[in-house]
């Protein structure tokens, strides 16, 4: 698979692709500029998103009491070549994760649940983040922290991932 920049792709998908996978994103562009590495190249999409939407009015003001800066973010639908393109996809429910692979078989190998990752997502059907969608400032906190949990559980694996020889990611 050839990666633009010789960077690592990790991909975050939801629904809508206004709420948690760009919270997500951003939250892990930050981990990243802390940890002042730039070999992973983040991304998100969402399975029912409506390209060119704007980040949730919540989810730009959650992030931003977190120092995240997501308000340059525009919705986009996951399609085949967006899933063929990530080396790691990150799905917050079990449904992403099947969409993702109805796209496109290369999926199988690298999506995920984030709630449950590296467990296999058919091992852990119920580890999901729920959507904050129609929720208030609160809910949508709730989202963000469980985003932030589970990527800092696993910011270390996937900084060595992105750091493998390309036959070893």
């Amino acid at each position: 698979m050839e990666k633009k920049g010789g960077k690592f792709k990790v991909l975050f998908v939801c629904t809508g692709n206004t709420c948690r996978s760009p919270m997500a994103a951003g939250l892990m562009n930050k981990l990243l500029s802390e940890a002042d590495f730039d070999g992973i190249e983040v991304g998100s999409a969402g399975t029912g998103a409506l390209n060119g939407w704007p980040a949730a009015p919540h989810a730009l003001e959650v992030t931003k009491n977190w120092g995240i800066d997501i308000s340059a973010h525009r919705s986009r639908t996951l399609d085949e070549g967006t899933v063929e393109a990530a080396n790691l996809i990150l799905c917050m429910a079990l449904e992403h994760h099947r969409a993702a692979r109805q796209l496109s078989a290369s999926s199988e190998r690298k999506s995920y649940l984030l709630a449950s990752y590296p467990q296999r997502p058919e091992e852990t059907p119920l580890a999901r983040i729920e959507d904050p969608m129609g929720g208030d400032l609160e809910v949508y906190e709730k989202a963000f922290m469980r985003i932030d949990e589970h990527l800092r559980r696993i910011f270390g694996d996937l900084l060595e991932r992105a750091r493998a020889p390309e036959e070893g990611r």
